[in-house]
């Protein structure tokens, strides 16, 4: 029985070392992973890093039955988040919401039936609509996300959650705030770029600053911990026969 982690990123590096610490072997997949960042957070002997495109669906089977997995917990997004599904939306459309579903499909057809994602909080905040006192069928009964990256992220849950409903698997989609922690490679994302900077001035006795307005800080460990937990999900949904 093994987990399959999908993104060897921060959140992806840190479920890997809890499972390590709990004395499991997780497979860790990745398109271009950077094992001396990774090999900070998470000791390589004790998990098993692979090749792997959540846009090339038959690598995440191939992983699926080569490794025995029985359990998928996803945490690959498009680099820079929000700012960057803005800049690149096609890039962020295809990589959050295709990729999502090649993980799902990939657990359908190979009868795996525990699946959880990233998705965020930026469902909570990057709405607007909501009239019509909620009226259903009215146009703007509810609200919209108001971002390519929320977007994304909308499209995730809606497809895990019929997933669920229609194929039978355990699917759970974890909404974080700003993940951040050290990172020694490329990327790390802005939150850790901001913390980072911030802790570089404060130890050079300079002024210390984060950007204005309320922002919900999450360490990526804590992260990795609701990721684990998710991984424990229950039965629901209605079950739909795997494919040979």
């Amino acid at each position: 029985m093994t987990t399959l982690v999908i993104g060897s990123g921060l959140i992806g590096s840190q479920v890997a070392r809890i499972l390590a610490e709990r004395g499991d072997k997780p497979v860790l997949m990745d398109r271009a992973a950077q094992p001396h960042a990774i090999g900070q957070i998470v000791d390589l002997g004790k998990v098993t890093l692979i090749a792997g495109d959540v846009l090339q669906p038959l690598s995440i089977i191939d992983a699926v039955r080569t490794h025995d997995v029985t359990k998928i917990v996803h945490t690959a997004a498009n680099p820079l988040l929000t700012l960057g599904a803005q800049k690149e939306p096609h890039a962020a459309i295809n990589l959050n919401i295709m990729g999502t579903a090649n993980v799902l499909e990939a657990a359908r057809v190979t009868g795996l039936k525990r699946v959880v994602v990233s998705s965020s909080s930026v469902l909570n905040h990057y709405l607007e609509g909501g009239s019509d006192n909620g009226d259903f069928g009215r146009e703007e009964a509810f609200p919209r996300p108001t971002t390519f990256y929320a977007a994304t992220k909308q499209a995730v849950e809606s497809l895990g959650l019929n997933y669920a409903k229609w194929c039978g698997i355990e699917f759970a989609g974890l909404r974080y705030g700003a993940v951040f922690r050290t990172w020694s490679g490329a990327g790390g994302g802005g939150p850790s770029n901001i913390m980072r900077n911030a802790m570089h001035d404060a130890l050079a006795g300079n002024e210390a600053t984060i950007p204005p307005g309320s922002m919900e800080w999450v360490y990526s460990r804590d992260a990795a911990r609701g990721k684990r937990k998710g991984a424990q999900v229950w039965g629901m949904g209605t079950t739909c026969a795997p494919r040979e």
